[in-house]
């Protein structure tokens, strides 16, 4: 923690070095052509050395006018009194970065005086400073206040940046504990009604309902292997899916009679977990179990134009009701297939209820077609289906 630390920060000053270097070198550059366009032979050697020094010694300085931002920040709660604190700080900050580089000027041994001087010599070490602290004061004054201004739009947007990461990790967060809660609510709902089918044939079946016991068990262990799991592969979906229709054929005998058909190329895509239990279930309560005779139960999937269509469908009564309606009557099962994808996939997907008197009904859900390793599904030998 402590290495990655140091290496952060070794990282930014490094690249406050390196923008002043690039700056001087910028500099450099400029003043070289001025003075060839003037006419002036200078050398681009001590130009270099004049303005690298100059930004390195300034760079050096960068963490002194940092913590003075930090400490004295530009707000609006107490921008009046940062001011009167920075415009002295800032002539101390000045007259320390002048003190500083002035003799690496002086032993240079290049500075001529200006015109107006008898001749030309070298500039002693006095008048060096004497030029720097009245004439140049008004450059370092923007260097400072530049400086300042920029560490501190900076570090606005630094905070800006962060507060809108922080917000978005915890609306993950929050989407994801509701996804978790939503699952949840399935599992019981389902373990409820399965019981009730099991203490029915307690007395009049007991080695059917030792045999759903069994099989609940096994669908139990899948779900607890998967907790945490949001997404599996449709593959791995139908495997426990099978689980639960063991069970209901176990009720039902001959009344129930189940149809998949699904493409091969559809098996290997992420679907929500317990995303088809909770539909066959409304289409086993609502379909077959009102009829005598029972009924017949389709599932499809399919992949087209980078979408998975899945449909449930059974040939039970139906009826005339609207969507809404059909929802509600639906129960836990459908009002939390359609939330969780609403959460899941947002405006990408599609939940649709049709029913018809005499035609049964069927819901069809789109969403988009992703694949992902069977590893990170929910492991790939937990009720997969062939």
């Amino acid at each position: 923690m402590a290495l990655e630390k140091l290496r952060g920060r070794w990282l930014n000053w490094s690249a406050v070095f390196g923008f002043w270097a690039f700056a001087g070198l910028v500099l450099a550059g400029s003043q070289y052509v001025t003075y060839l366009y003037a006419g002036r032979r200078v050398s681009l050697g001590s130009l270099l050395f004049f303005n690298l020094s100059s930004m390195s010694v300034w760079a050096a300085l960068n963490p002194l006018v940092i913590t003075l931002a930090r400490r004295f920040p530009l707000e609006r709660r107490q921008l009046l009194r940062n001011l009167l604190v920075h415009v002295p700080a800032g002539f101390a900050v000045l007259a320390l970065y002048t003190t500083l580089y002035v003799p690496l000027h002086w032993l240079y041994g290049v500075q001529l005086i200006g015109p107006g001087r008898e001749g030309a010599r070298l500039a002693t070490l006095g008048e060096l400073y004497e030029f720097n602290f009245t004439y140049d004061l008004t450059t370092k004054l923007v260097l400072y206040w530049g400086t300042l201004i920029a560490f501190l739009a900076l570090d606005l947007y630094r905070k800006y940046h962060g507060e809108r990461l922080r917000a978005a990790e915890l609306q993950t967060q929050l989407v994801q504990a509701q996804l978790q809660a939503l699952k949840m609510q399935l599992q019981p709902h389902f373990l409820f009604n399965t019981l009730n089918a099991i203490a029915v044939l307690i007395y009049r079946a007991p080695r059917a309902a030792e045999q759903m016991v069994t099989q609940l068990s096994e669908m139990l262990r899948i779900s607890l292997d998967r907790v945490g799991v949001e997404e599996v592969t449709l593959r791995q979906e139908l495997g426990f899916l099978e689980k639960y229709l063991e069970i209901e054929r176990t009720r039902f005998q001959d009344r129930l009679r189940v149809e998949v058909r699904v493409e091969p190329r559809a098996l290997g895509a992420c679907v929500p977990n317990m995303i088809l239990q909770p539909l066959v279930e409304n289409a086993v309560r609502h379909g077959i179990a009102p009829r005598s005779q029972g009924g017949r139960i389709e599932i499809s999937a399919r992949r087209e134009d980078g979408l998975l269509h899945i449909a449930v469908s059974d040939d039970g009564r139906g009826t005339d009701e609207g969507a809404d309606a059909l929802a509600k009557k639906g129960g836990v099962g459908l009002a939390n297939t359609r939330e969780r994808l609403g959460r899941l996939y947002g405006e990408r997907h599609s939940f649709a209820l049709r029913s018809s008197v005499g035609l049964g009904m069927t819901v069809t859900i789109t969403i988009p077609y992703r694949e992902e390793s069977e590893a990170a599904d929910g492991g790939a030998d937990q009720g997969a289906y062939r």
